[in-house]
């Protein structure tokens, strides 16, 4: 009898074992068919389209309070417990395409990397398989920015730790190489001091988050939508444009419907002696035109130097669209892009040791409207602008990825972007 009870457990154990192995092995995109169909059922006829979307695994799934501790932003979670890289992609047309989503942030790859003899991913494919959901994302969605939060390291998965560290290492670096995705690295907070798993953080299971594993998941992952999407007030300048805003780039926080573009430089500045490779990206808010981003692009490339910056701020009183900092932090150049007003010109010069002005717009008209008004060092400022139709060719040349070979000899400016080549004298003007 003992032995028949002992078979009995053993073939039940070696059942769920196998119900695992399937599960957590290959795709089987289809064992999530009803799952799908329940989220097409729920939001029918009234799909929130424009909201911050998230999807992906159980990480997800389990996040209930994903709307308020993601507030103000407006998100909507349709995560799948289970769900693998490959099961996210399969469902691609029917899971994230309706909602038509300002942003897509993806939590995949722990049901990848889980652990199990034969069936478990390495970390590089991983990061493969991302690379190819990435791209069918970009063709399906062109100019929505991906957000992808960093695997999270598990107790009941200690022993793969090494994969998961490796492909998020892959993936920070593949994000910031290529501007594909902005990578969320959510490792800091839910290590203990010394780097090791903090294991007060999940539940029994020792798989999934418990409340206070949340209250550390979510607050950097919240950081970087806040940073790249929250909503933010723009000022017009005296010129009376959307284009006075000074626009948020990089670290920057972004406003709705803004762009990433990223730009591969070669920079041979022989005025200068300055010849350098760049790697920037850049935000373009709704709000900016090409033309004044590619402005923007031209003056930090004109005036690179050590601790050149773009601005962290939007339309801020106490930083311009380009700054310099020396070491100690201290602002040493203030660089204004486009028309703007004489109160910022002001301030920036008398915090910087030297201020400057690059615009696409007709220079004397900028000039003029800083007639009359108190401008601290007015006559120290330099205006720099291009030839008539420069800025806007080259804005008309651009795209979301950019290669571009910048030289500069005896104030003549030599432009090669994405293949379309251009020249232009560099004009400076006094106020």
């Amino acid at each position: 009898m003992g032995g028949i009870v002992v078979g009995a457990l053993l073939a039940v154990a070696a059942t769920g074992w196998a119900a695992m192995l399937w599960l957590f092995g290959g795709d089987h995109p289809r064992a999530f068919g009803r799952k799908v169909a329940e989220i097409e059922q729920r939001y029918r006829g009234k799909r929130p389209n424009g909201d911050i979307l998230l999807t992906g695994s159980s990480f997800f799934e389990r996040w209930t309070s994903s709307a308020d501790d993601l507030a103000p932003l407006t998100t909507t979670n349709i995560g799948i417990g289970g769900t693998k890289i490959g099961d996210q992609a399969f469902y691609l047309d029917r899971l994230v395409l309706p909602f038509a989503p300002r942003a897509l942030v993806v939590y995949a790859g722990s049901n990848d990397i889980n652990g199990l003899p034969f069936v478990s991913k390495t970390g590089a494919d991983v990061v493969a398989r991302v690379r190819r959901y990435v791209a069918d994302v970009r063709r399906r969605l062109p100019g929505v920015p991906i957000f992808y939060v960093a695997i999270t390291e598990t107790p009941s998965r200690a022993k793969v730790r090494g994969e998961i560290t490796l492909a998020n290492r892959l993936l920070r670096e593949w994000a910031e190489e290529s501007g594909e995705i902005t990578f969320i690295d959510t490792a800091p907070s839910l290590l203990t001091p010394d780097g090791e798993i903090d294991g007060s953080l999940f539940g029994p299971d020792r798989l999934h988050f418990n409340a206070a594993g949340y209250a550390r998941f979510a607050p950097p992952i919240r950081a970087a939508l806040m940073r790249d999407l929250a909503p933010t007030a723009g000022t017009v300048g005296a010129a009376g444009t959307a284009e006075s805003v000074v626009p948020g780039v990089d670290s920057g926080p972004m406003s709705i419907g803004a762009v990433i573009h990223t730009f591969a430089v070669q920079l041979a500045d022989v005025d200068r002696g300055v010849y350098d490779d760049l790697t920037l990206r850049v935000a373009r808010q709704a709000s900016e035109t090409d033309a004044f981003m590619m402005t923007r692009v031209l003056a930090y490339c004109l005036e690179f130097e050590e601790g050149i910056a773009f601005s962290e701020g939007i339309a801020s009183a106490d930083e311009p669209a380009v700054l310099v900092r020396d070491r100690t932090g201290a602002v040493t150049a203030w660089i204004e892009v486009g028309a703007p007003d004489a109160a910022r010109l002001h301030f920036g010069s008398k915090l910087a040791d030297r201020t400057a002005v690059y615009t696409h717009r007709d220079p004397v008209r900028v000039i003029a409207q800083w007639t009359g008004k108190t401008i601290y060092r007015a006559d120290a400022i330099a205006v720099h602008s291009f030839d008539p139709g420069f800025v806007e060719a080259a804005a008309a040349a651009l795209g979301r990825r950019n290669t571009m070979t910048l030289s500069v000899t005896e104030h003549q400016l030599y432009l090669d972007l994405n293949g379309t080549t251009l020249t232009s004298g560099i004009h400076n003007h006094s106020i």
